[in-house]
Formats: structure tokens, sequence, C-alpha cells
């Protein structure tokens, strides 16, 4: 991230912290519940963001957008959130959240990184709610004593960035940034059903079976599933082959 989008960045998350100062303080118990309701949209925001380009018809898309969603109202309405569980609902969401990920980041949907970084955002803020659920879901006011961390002790989500930049970019870019991943998955989901032939294929197998594509691409293609541990690699130059990497949970 350049310094310019991190200044904007830093603009925007100060610009929603003060809108939240001036609108909402009146509703929110104590800092706890404030830190909770604050970065819950955070996260929330973030999960809408990298699953944008999954199709709209995805099970895994809208089931992810539904949890984030389910903890912002959870924070939202101690209410509800008393009456269907308090925080071991809450903390069942985070865990269902960062299985989701995991899925997505094997089948090749959202980026390894990303996957990653929000399972840990998620996990934190599951137990700072665990840790805190009293002054959180309590239908009263709670005074508490020491304010919350600014951000919690994890590394930051990428969301603030992509963010600006789909709302700098054209219709045009972002239509044809669409399609550029359409055709990335179309490339993976070939090259993954050639192993319902063959236990190993080759760069050659690839290119045959992916139509107006060229060879150095399905080699990136390959590489870069290799990398996310999708395959494995054997040999060298000529020689390789590639085979579906063992499932682990």
């Amino acid at each position: 991230m350049s310094d310019i989008q991190k200044d904007r960045k830093d603009v925007l998350e100060k610009r929603t912290e003060a809108n939240f100062e001036l609108n909402f303080n009146g509703f929110v118990k104590n800092e706890h519940h404030k830190f909770s309701v604050l970065k819950s949209e955070k996260l929330a925001s973030a999960v809408y963001l990298i699953t944008g380009f999954m199709s709209d018809t995805d099970p895994l898309r809208n089931r992810l957008r539904t949890c984030a969603l389910d903890l912002v109202s959870f924070v939202t309405d101690p209410q509800r959130a008393r009456a269907n569980g308090g925080s071991t609902t809450f903390i069942s969401r985070c865990l269902e959240i960062g299985s989701l990920l995991a899925l997505a980041d094997r089948t090749g949907a959202v980026s390894p990184m990303n996957a990653r970084i929000l399972s840990e955002e998620y996990a934190a803020l599951g137990s700072f709610v665990d840790a805190n659920s009293t002054a959180i879901f309590s239908d009263r006011m709670i005074d508490v004593s020491a304010r919350v961390p600014a951000a919690l002790p994890v590394q930051a989500s990428p969301a603030p960035a992509r963010s600006f930049e789909k709302r700098t970019e054209s219709d045009q870019e972002r239509i044809k940034k669409t399609n550029n991943y359409k055709r990335h998955l179309n490339r993976r989901d070939t090259i993954l059903s050639l192993f319902n032939k063959k236990d190993v294929i080759s760069v050659k197998d690839a290119s045959e079976a992916i139509e107006g594509c060229s060879e150095k691409t399905v080699q990136r293609e390959l590489m870069g599933m290799v990398d996310e541990g999708v395959l494995l690699m054997e040999g060298k130059r000529r020689w390789t082959v590639y085979r579906k990497a063992p499932l682990t949970v």
C-alpha cells in the first residue's frame, strides 16, 4: 500500500469513528461495547470486499456475508444476543467464518493472505467478546475502567486499501477485473477436472484443455496453485508434472 493510500485509509477510518461519536455514542453502554460494534462493522466490510468477485449464487459467498452481518446484529442488539446464546453463539459464528474462509482459500475463491488475516481478526474478536461478554451484552450501562485498544493485536485487515481502490476505479475497469477473475477461476476448474482422468498432468496437458490461453499463462496458473498448496510439483523443466495435493484438515 502506498503512503497516499495509507493516508486516505486513515482519513476514512477516522471519519467513520467521528460519525459514530456524533450519532451513536449515546446508544453504546461502554467502550467494550463500542469497540465490538465498530470492529464487527469493519470486518463485515472486509468480508464483502474479498467475496466481491465470487458468483452471486455461490452458497459460500452468501454464507460468509450472512455470518458477518449476524455478528454486527449481535453486538448492536444485546437483547437479541442474550436470547440466542450471547457470547457462545457469537464465538461459534466467528469459528464458522474461519472455517468458511479456509474453504474459500482451498478452492481459490479468496487469496491465502486475506483468508488468514481475516480468520485471525475474527478469532481475536471472538476472544475479546468472550472475555467481556457481561459488559457487551448486558441490558444496562456498565462502567469499564480500562479503555479497549484502538485495534486488536493482530495484523490489520487489507480491506480498507481495496475499498478505496474499488471506489476510484471506473466501471469499465471493474468489469475487466471481474472478467479476468472469472477466466482465472475457469482455468483452475479446467485444470482440476483433468485429475478426474489422470493422477499427474503436464503443462502441455493443461494447455490443450484450456482454449485461447498461452502456455505461459497456464504455467503461471499451475505455479500459483502449487504456491497455494492446491497442487504438488514434481520433476524439473520439461519433465515437470503436477498432481493434486492431499486434503488437510
